[in-house]
């Protein structure tokens, strides 16, 4: 239970961190053009090509 306050807590004092936070619960994560070889392999094409 602490560890869900101290979060909380996070979370309410700094807008910034709360975008950080949820953005990175998402993988791969929501930009997948920094993930270009995952990005591939989703598609069905080789990564290594």
């Amino acid at each position: 239970m602490s560890r869900a306050i101290d979060r909380t807590a996070l979370m309410a004092a700094d807008n910034a961190f709360t975008e950080q936070f949820m953005a990175a619960l998402f993988l791969p994560h929501t930009d997948m053009a920094q993930f270009e070889s995952v990005r591939k392999v989703l598609e069905g094409q080789d990564a290594e090509a």
